[in-house]
């Protein structure tokens, strides 16, 4: 990928201290006086506590080239017990493809366009991507394609399969592996087309049966998933098609049947609408429906969302680039092989896709998804009153968030670091004293609007200071991930937050420590890649909110997914958000630049 692990800078372990004091300052605005004295005693005896865990991170930093940081975070993520659409799943919908506007016709322009990424990445072709004009680590490219993840007990495995030449294609629920040639070039997309729509008339328009519907076993909590792919493996047939499917490049979701006419339909479509014709298993799905509507679905312990929006990006140009062909002959088709890859339901089987089917219901009546494009502001106005973007939104979804639920919540914002060797992200928390202050300044009624504008503006430049701070190598979350995976590392098979000692002590945390280990919100910024239309995100537990938003030119598109104990105020937070959004940029906008007042 014509890069090299050393031309990228190491990652910094900053001083234990200095994490201690961030995470004091993250939890302070959400505390009364009592509650921040408990806290920073807390916050005390833990730093007592992760003394010799910090010098041992130190020593192991300057011994090996393993990214700590990067490793707690794929330990927390494989850590995650609860079924994956639901909690480590996310989501990336295409724009639309001018030359494809049917199932099979998208299907194999997008097909043909990853096979083609992929070779590039297999030969080392792929131009980095590009930050600050700093190139990017790009080794999560590579688990784009041939891994998958494998259930576990306690924390699961993530596997990587070397020498794959097939693609595992779902449709109602059947498996299909597509055996591919890509010796002599790239495929012919008439000769793909064709063999997908062999595999479209053999499975028919069929409704979800126990005989077709094996790999929704896959959206399970993983311990159960564990359990029962046991008793797949036991079967040659079950065991043989579970291998189609963890060994693929990757998998083909074809969604035949009505497609969903709405923005929000189309995100709960492509998260879980067809959990029968899904692998959430596997770091990359492809998810194309009869109208053409296409997006993404990835697991996020392979690859992060900056990675993943930077895929679709490259696979959007990839295939809208792709020439149409007129005429195929018998050696373009020969290069393609197709076989149906059968399932065998045993009665105890039957009864499990019963239960399955029964706790996917009950986990998907527990959410609620709005999706919708803000008109009329976007990158161009924010700008334009020197007001960041990225920041704005994210102090008007506190707004919104208070409005709605009386109360501010703990946020926290994904923050890519793959400008270090080995990189993944880091998280910020956005919720500062000088984000609080102006959420109570613009929800003032009587407020003077210089002074609320001041206060505004100094929480976007607080906001700048926790991304820089993050860049920089001296993020809270990722030192405390960091600490977290060498305690785990003489134990592979343990993960985040399983430790003895943690299990005995967290229920007698402090509020403070309690926020920094379970979030309320996380909302996540995909924007600035041409092609992507809408991003959800998602977050890793129950009874949160997920807010993924792309901000344009002159509009900024937004997914939200309100779980749990939020279910009821998606609709609500669609609203204030809205008026939030527009109520600063009034203000500011009417208060002048800056230097003026």
């Amino acid at each position: 990928m014509k890069q090299s692990v050393r031309e990228l800078m190491r990652q910094p372990i900053p001083p234990l201290t200095d994490t201690l004091t961030a995470c004091m300052r993250s939890v302070s605005p959400l505390l009364n006086g009592m509650q921040r004295l408990k806290a920073k005693l807390m916050l005390d005896l833990y730093g007592a506590a992760q003394a010799k865990q910090q010098q041992r991170l130190l020593a192991l930093a300057r011994e090996q080239s393993t990214n700590w940081c990067a490793e707690g975070l794929t330990r927390m993520w494989l850590s995650c017990r609860g079924g994956l659409p639901f909690t480590n799943n996310y989501v990336l919908l295409l724009q639309d493809d001018p030359q494809a506007d049917s199932l099979s016709g998208r299907a194999a322009r997008l097909m043909v366009a990853a096979l083609t990424l992929h070779q590039r990445v297999h030969d080392r072709q792929l131009v980095p991507d590009m930050a600050a004009n700093l190139p990017l680590a790009m080794e999560q490219y590579r688990r784009c394609f041939a891994t998958h993840r494998l259930p576990r007990a306690e924390c699961d495995e993530m596997v990587t399969v070397d020498g794959t030449h097939h693609v595992a294609v779902l449709a109602n629920g059947q498996v299909y592996c597509v055996a591919v040639d890509q010796r002599h070039g790239p495929l012919a997309v008439k000769a793909v087309q064709d063999a997908l729509d062999q595999i479209i008339g053999d499975t028919g328009i069929l409704l979800e049966n126990d005989q077709t519907a094996p790999s929704l076993f896959s959206a399970l909590p993983r311990g159960e998933w564990a359990q029962v792919r046991t008793t797949l493996c036991k079967d040659e047939h079950n065991s043989q098609a579970l291998s189609i499917l963890e060994k693929a490049l990757f998998v083909l979701c074809l969604d035949n049947g009505a497609a969903p006419g709405s923005l929000s339909g189309i995100s709960a479509t492509l998260r879980d609408g067809n959990h029968f014709n899904r692998y959430y298993d596997k770091s990359m799905q492809i998810i194309v429906m009869e109208n053409g509507k296409a997006g993404l679905c990835f697991e996020r312990a392979a690859v992060d969302g900056s990675v993943a929006l930077g895929f679709a990006a490259r696979l959007q140009q990839t295939s809208v680039a792709l020439a149409a062909d007129e005429a195929v002959d018998d050696t373009a088709r020969a290069r393609i092989r197709t076989r149906a890859v059968p399932w065998r339901v045993s009665p105890e089987l039957t009864r499990r896709l019963q239960r399955a089917r029964q706790t996917i219901a009950e986990a998907r009546n527990q959410r609620g998804i709005e999706s919708w494009v803000s008109t009329g502001i976007g990158a161009r106005g924010l700008k334009a009153l020197q007001l960041s973007p990225d920041a704005t939104v994210q102090l008007a979804l506190q707004v919104a968030i208070a409005e709605v639920t009386g109360r501010p919540l703990n946020i926290v914002e994904p923050v890519q670091t793959r400008h270090f060797a080995g990189g993944r992200m880091d998280f910020i928390a956005p919720v500062t004293a000088e984000a609080v202050a102006a959420v109570e300044a613009l929800r003032s009624a009587d407020g003077n609007a210089y002074r609320s504008a001041a206060a505004v503006r100094r929480a976007l430049k607080a906001h700048q200071n926790l991304v820089l701070r993050a860049k920089s190598g001296r993020g809270l979350m990722a030192h405390l991930l960091a600490l977290n995976a060498v305690q785990s590392a003489d134990d592979a098979h343990k993960g985040w937050g399983l430790h003895d000692w943690q299990h005995g002590v967290f229920s007698h945390l402090d509020k403070g420590l309690k926020m920094l280990a379970r979030q309320d919100v996380l909302a996540s910024n995909g924007s600035g890649f041409e092609g992507v239309t809408a991003f959800g995100p998602i977050g890793p537990r129950p009874h949160m909110i997920s807010i993924g938003y792309v901000i344009g030119d002159d509009q900024i598109t937004f997914d939200l997914r309100a779980d749990g104990r939020f279910n009821a105020h998606g609709r609500a937070l669609r609203g204030a958000i809205e008026n939030a959004l527009r109520k600063i940029s009034k203000l500011l906008e009417q208060c002048g630049q800056p230097h003026l007042h």
